[in-house]
């Protein structure tokens, strides 16, 4: 509890695992803790004595935990206990890698000065993340493709990617909930993509620590009641509708093919005028 207790003081979210009581417990708890992870330590105290050997037996749970964060490619800090056996399990293949220690009781120290030197950073997670705080509150602009290019308001959510290297593939987005908070009533929604500012496809890439936003929706200066939305399709029922007064609450999700599944819930208030209108995230 002291290094867990160590790493909450650098600002990591530890978890640390416990034993379950069957295998879906091991699933379901462990290996998705794991799988979420950024970083892995990985500690391999002495058990029991091995027979006619000076060497002792290390922890066999762990060992199978190793194997798992290897196959995920996470990033990893290995100690083992002075005595215990060297050619078992993942450890083998990973000799290089390991430090040693004899004192547990500065084993705490020994993991903080080697996270450091590591350059370990709490707030860099494999995890996208979608907010209004870093895009403007919205933008104004001529709509090239209605006749008369008639001016549109337009309110975007930003998408962040907190991974230090890796990028976040074929990312796309989908309005996943819309609530009438007037009549306490949910919009029935077809699944498909919506755009993404300034891109024609409806997958992008978002780079390591960098953002994109998307097209939440947008109304025009002269019908601020009628919501619009950008979806990808030609399918006229697929297309939300909103259309008078009131206020919303639409939820967006981001799927990527290498991140977990992100998302942020919004509400849209529309008056009647365009200085009515917001668009902000849920309390």
């Amino acid at each position: 509890m002291k290094i867990s207790q160590e790493l909450e003081n650098l600002g990591f979210d530890p978890y640390v695992a416990v034993a379950q009581q069957n295998l879906n417990g091991v699933k379901e708890a462990i290996f998705k803790k794991i799988a979420d992870s950024e970083y892995f330590l990985f500690i391999d105290f002495r058990r029991e004595q091995l027979a006619n050997k000076n060497d002792y037996r290390g922890s066999l749970f762990s060992h199978q935990e190793l194997a798992i964060a290897s196959y995920l490619n996470l990033e990893a800090i290995l100690f083992r206990e002075e005595s215990v056996e060297n050619e078992a399990g993942v450890m083998q293949f990973l000799q290089g890698n390991t430090r040693h220690f004899e004192n547990r009781d500065s084993l705490p120290v020994q993991i903080v000065q080697e996270i450091r030197a590591r350059n370990w950073n709490p707030n860099w997670q494999s995890r996208l993340e979608l907010s209004r705080t870093d895009c403007s509150q919205f933008i104004d602009a001529h709509n090239a493709a209605l006749d008369g290019h008639p001016w549109g308001r337009y309110f975007h959510v930003d998408v962040k990617n907190w991974h230090k290297d890796k990028p976040a593939f074929n990312c796309n987005v989908h309005l996943v909930r819309l609530f009438d908070c007037q009549v306490q009533a949910e919009r029935q929604l077809e699944t498909v993509e919506y755009k993404w500012r300034g891109a024609l496809s409806p997958s992008v890439a978002i780079m390591p620590g960098q953002n994109r936003a998307f097209d939440a929706l947008w109304v025009l200066h002269k019908s601020p009641q009628y919501i619009r939305f950008n979806p990808h399709t030609d399918w006229t029922e697929a297309i939300p509708r909103i259309d008078k007064p009131g206020s919303y609450l639409l939820t967006y999700c981001v799927v990527s093919e290498n991140f977990p599944i992100a998302q942020r819930e919004f509400r849209l208030d529309v008056g009647s005028t365009l200085e009515d209108m917001q668009f902000v995230e849920s309390s």
